[in-house]
């Protein structure tokens, strides 16, 4: 657990479970990715407009442990985009 917190850092959320018998904690790091403005403000709704860019979260990798050591880890690539 500790090497994936040095090389990742702390993860945006965490999960508890179990695998068949054992417990397992599973940790997730998010992404937020920004679509473009085409040269305009950011549109919400037919009264809501702004300047400032939404962000958008995605899964971007993870790491479940078991008895403190990996088990499985995913990196997700970006999605397409928008």
């Amino acid at each position: 657990m500790d090497a994936v917190w040095l090389a990742w850092g702390t993860p945006d959320q965490k999960f508890p479970d179990n695998m068949g018998d054992r417990p397992t904690e599973t940790w997730l790091y998010l992404r937020y990715q920004t679509p473009p403005s085409y040269g305009g403000p950011y549109y919400y709704g037919p009264f809501d407009w702004s300047y400032i860019p939404p962000k958008f979260p995605y899964a971007s990798k993870g790491a479940t442990f078991s008895n403190g050591r990996v088990v499985f880890f995913q990196y997700v690539p970006p999605p397409p985009p928008l």
